[in-house]
């Protein structure tokens, strides 16, 4: 019990997810792919047999990600004004569950294989922490060993932005 993988996410709305994909697409369709996206990382997730922990934003109630994502996986709530907030939350959280490598992803990284994820806990073994960055100036993927885990990690970012990455590697 000492791995625990985070995984954000959100109830498939229509509207309500992927939004900037719904420019291009029909809302049903990115809706639908959504869904297929989160089905994808969990797949992925329950290949590593790493513990897994869900939080989610409150958009529809608990029983409806219940229905959709089934009994079996722990659920919390999302809790914070911004990113920023709701990650810090969740890392305390489940450092408070008892986990000391933890690794949180989204649900907007399809490509996520279970080889990545397992990859990235080596480097916990090694290494305080881990980012996996992407294109647009952001991340992927961000897993802190508990003992070093900072508060103010995930103060004064602009998420949404082209330099959330190279502002938490600053801290």
């Amino acid at each position: 019990m000492n791995q625990c993988i985070i995984l954000f996410l959100k109830y498939p709305l229509k509207n309500k997810v992927k939004t900037r994909l719904s420019k291009d697409l029909d809302a049903d369709i990115v809706t639908k792919l959504y869904e297929c996206f989160v089905f994808d990382i969990l797949s992925e997730i329950k290949k590593t047999e790493i513990a897994l922990k869900v939080y989610y934003t409150q958009i529809a109630p608990i029983d409806n990600y219940k229905k959709w994502l089934g009994d079996s996986i722990d659920l919390t709530p999302q809790k914070g004004k911004n990113l920023g907030e709701k990650l810090q939350n969740a890392f305390l959280d489940v450092y408070n569950c008892g986990f000391n490598k933890v690794v949180t992803i989204g649900s907007d990284i399809p490509s996520i294989t279970s080889f990545t994820l397992k990859k990235a806990f080596c480097y916990l073994d090694t290494f305080n922490g881990v980012i996996g960055p992407c294109f647009d100036g952001g991340y992927y993927l961000i897993g802190i060993n508990k003992q070093f885990y900072n508060a103010n990690i995930f103060e004064n970012i602009n998420w949404s932005s082209n330099i959330v990455f190279s502002q938490t590697i600053e801290k």
